[in-house]
């Protein structure tokens, strides 16, 4: 035999098995373009137009090259929202009239500039959360501040011929970002970030690992005793199949409990490996020394609260993956079926989530994805977890209620299956079939 020939049958047998064309034909073709759709929706949200950019403009000079700077921040589309001479507190003034964003112009801004000294703008931007989304938009509103300042330069450049460096950049920017009542500058936001996104990414990571893996536990326990034909056996004993049930679950339980203990004690691990990298953070952006760290809420809390929720999220997580794969082994036929069958249940609902939340935030997604993504209860897993870094318990504690919710709903439906003859009669088969 020619190995054209081999190459080819090889080639028919494995497309003609259904594991692969799902899994790795018909997966990449649903999952990816759903991811990007909903990150391109996601982007339209966010790019809003440039006249809906409203900031407050508190004028604390009301001198001449105020109304010039005005004028270029109107250039670059924004809707400034003046107030002439406050001095009350801007995080009030900016919920007070629903903006976002401050400038504030200091006095002396007119009489530095005419005097040729470098003069200062003050930014202050409210941040919602610690999401990529948000930095995109803080980046976005400090470009724009920063370019409104080089068109002032412009200005003053055009009635001057001097010192052509300092015209481009007449005016120093400064300011701070609000986040969860906590005030920050701008570089020690960025590094906080950039801590919380690496922790962010990590732990749900590493929960889809275990998670995609375990499921497939409680699938595989009922397919060994399909295989094995000690199912029908257990049937005919006098034992009713709601304890049979009830029996697996705990078994798998047990299993989600040491696995749950695994997994806490490698994340403990690992957090309290960041508080070095915490504090020399703290001491590069702010100059402060290294035993003196930031307190900012993007660092995980290593508090009671927030690790006893955190166990009963991860415990949670896991009893629900662990219910997917009875609900896969009851309706496999053997082992491989199973395991395979848990697999395509459990990535699809694990990785959409994953894949969105770590660049988005929900509230950015259109309506009906938001509204479908909240019925995933894995989703709900990943929310409670951002919400324990934002130190929001009560959330976690309803996201915790959700999972409770669907992995009853999960439960029920195989507890309904498990009566009658629909056990050992239902097959769901990821095989090829054999010709007859």
């Amino acid at each position: 035999m020619r190995v054209s020939a081999l190459i080819k049958k090889e080639l028919r047998e494995l497309l003609m098995e259904r594991t692969i064309i799902i899994g790795v034909i018909l997966m990449p073709l649903i999952i990816l373009p759903m991811i990007g759709g909903a990150l391109s929706a996601a982007g339209e949200t966010f790019a809003r137009p440039t006249e809906e950019i409203r900031i407050l403009l508190i004028d604390n000079d009301g001198g001449k090259y105020t109304a010039v700077f005005r004028n270029s921040l109107n250039r670059l589309g924004f809707t400034p929202v003046l107030i002439s001479g406050s001095s009350g507190d801007i995080q009030e003034l900016m919920k007070e009239h629903g903006v976002l964003a401050a400038v504030v112009i200091v006095r002396g801004f007119s009489q530095s500039l005419a005097d040729g000294q470098r003069a200062s703008v003050q930014l202050f931007i409210s941040m919602s959360s610690a999401s990529t989304s948000e930095m995109q938009r803080i980046s976005m509103l400090e470009d724009r501040v920063s370019a409104a300042i080089a068109l002032l330069g412009e200005v003053l450049a055009s009635e001057r011929g001097l010192q052509l460096s300092f015209y481009n950049q007449p005016a120093k920017l400064e300011g701070n970002l609000f986040y969860r009542g906590r005030v920050m500058s701008f570089a020690e936001a960025e590094s906080l970030i950039q801590l919380y996104f690496t922790t962010n990414l990590l732990i749900p990571l590493v929960l889809v690992i275990m998670i995609a893996t375990s499921g497939t536990v409680a699938a595989t326990s009922i397919g060994l005793e399909k295989e094995a034909k000690t199912l029908e056996m257990l049937l005919i004993l006098p034992i009713r199949r709601t304890s049979i049930l009830l029996a697996k679950l705990f078994s798998s339980s047990v299993i989600a409990l040491i696995g749950t203990a695994s997994m806490f004690a490698g994340l403990l691990i690992y957090l309290s490996s960041l508080g070095g990298f915490v504090s020399m953070a703290g001491a590069s952006s702010t100059g402060a020394s290294a035993s003196e760290p930031m307190s900012s809420g993007l660092v995980f809390p290593l508090t009671s609260p927030a690790l006893a929720l955190l166990a009963v999220v991860l415990f949670v997580a896991m009893a629900i993956t662990l219910s997917v794969g009875i609900l896969a082994g009851v309706l496999a036929g053997d082992v491989r079926g199973g395991q395979q069958l848990a697999g395509l249940m459990q990535m699809p609902l694990l990785l959409l989530p994953f894949m969105l939340l770590q660049f988005t935030d929900i509230g950015n997604l259109p309506p009906t994805l938001s509204t479908a993504l909240m019925l995933n209860p894995f989703t709900h897993m990943l929310l409670a977890i951002r919400t324990i870094y934002e130190e929001a318990y009560l959330a976690t504690i309803l996201h915790i209620g959700a999972m409770t919710a669907f992995m009853a709903a999960i439960l029920a439906i195989a507890a309904w299956l498990f009566k009658g003859e629909r056990l050992l009669t239902m097959r769901i088969s990821l095989k090829r079939r054999s010709p007859p």
